[in-house]
């Protein structure tokens, strides 16, 4: 990953060392960042005495151990003043970065719950927030008859712009059950976003075989039912693509946002029954992995060459694609 910093934030997080969060955030992102200055380094002879202090140690770590990731200084990015849409023109590895920045508009754009943005203060926050259970796991395995809701998905979610689904039987079960599975896990993973639409692609079948008998996914009204139950929560409808698999093409169930991805060992419907809550799955674990790992992401970006491979092999079909064909990673 990387994260760009700006001059007053940076002088920020190093009066910061004496929190207790510090020294494993620090770790965090010197094992797992390129760090971006947007300033030239001599403007820290100007900094207060402490920052300075605080400077000369913290480089005596920032130099080393960094598994070849880069200290770059001078760095004119993201473009100023940003604005709430300005992640629009970003690239695949400027969507999944962090961003520790001053100045205009940067509180609002951080309020939009689309990218982790720091305001200057909040950096060790934003930081922490790719912990999974509180802690910088790589990857955390989370037994799913353990899980009584999505609340697991929710506590260790991230900001994003997107969220790619990836499972052939998330909708083979019946509408009711829509509400406590599909829709419930999206309204996890989106409730960062504040009136910003979030773009959702969903890899899934068209049918599913119940008792030899053949049932059509309702695209239609899935669609204006998560349109409407997102909107009222964002604040915004969000962009909803549907990519209708080929055969038995991607297996695996993953679910991929901008700082997380979610994989389990049965299709994401955990759940029935909305009275009372119980498994109707068999699978046993379901594992979240965080970005800040260079494993992770470098597998977050293979994920999403292979996925870009399955739409250009399906576009041309008809209705193998359908919606709003809205994707900062994906091209339709």
């Amino acid at each position: 990953m990387d994260a760009y910093i700006d001059f007053p934030n940076f002088c920020s997080y190093l009066m910061s060392m004496s929190n207790q969060d510090f020294v494993k955030c620090n770790e965090a992102l010197l094992g797992g960042f390129n760090l971006y200055f947007t300033f030239d380094k001599s403007e820290l002879l100007k900094a207060k005495k402490e920052v300075k202090k605080n400077f000369e140690i913290w480089s005596r770590s920032a130099t080393r151990n960094r598994n070849g990731k880069k200290n770059d200084w001078k760095i004119n990015f993201p473009p100023r003043p940003v604005n709430n849409n300005i992640q629009e023109t970003f690239t695949e590895e400027q969507l999944s970065s962090i961003y520790m920045v001053d100045g205009e508009n940067v509180a609002e754009w951080a309020n939009t719950g689309c990218l982790l943005i720091a305001e200057k203060g909040k950096e060790l926050d934003v930081i922490k927030n790719l912990q999974i259970a509180d802690a910088f796991n790589p990857t955390k395995q989370f037994r799913i008859r353990s899980m009584v809701d999505w609340s697991t998905l929710g506590n260790n979610s991230s900001p994003c712009t997107d969220i790619i689904l990836v499972d052939q039987y998330v909708f083979s079960q019946s509408e009711f059950e829509y509400d406590i599975n599909s829709y419930a896990l999206l309204e996890q993973l989106c409730k960062w976003a504040k009136g910003t639409a979030v773009n959702i692609v969903i890899f899934t079948l068209n049918d599913y075989k119940d008792a030899n008998t053949y049932y059509p996914v309702p695209f239609g009204t899935i669609t204006r039912s998560l349109k409407k139950k997102l909107g009222n929560l964002i604040g915004a409808e969000p962009n909803i693509t549907f990519v209708i698999l080929p055969g038995q093409e991607q297996h695996d169930r993953t679910i991929l946002t901008n700082y997380k991805m979610y994989t389990s060992g049965d299709s994401f419907k955990y759940f029935k029954d909305g009275a009372n809550v119980s498994l109707c799955t068999h699978g046993e674990w379901m594992y979240i992995s965080s970005l800040h790992d260079v494993d992770n992401l470098q597998n977050a970006k293979d994920l999403i060459h292979d996925l870009q491979a399955v739409i250009d092999k399906v576009k041309s079909g008809l209705m193998s694609i359908q919606g709003d064909k809205m994707s900062f990673f994906l091209k339709f």
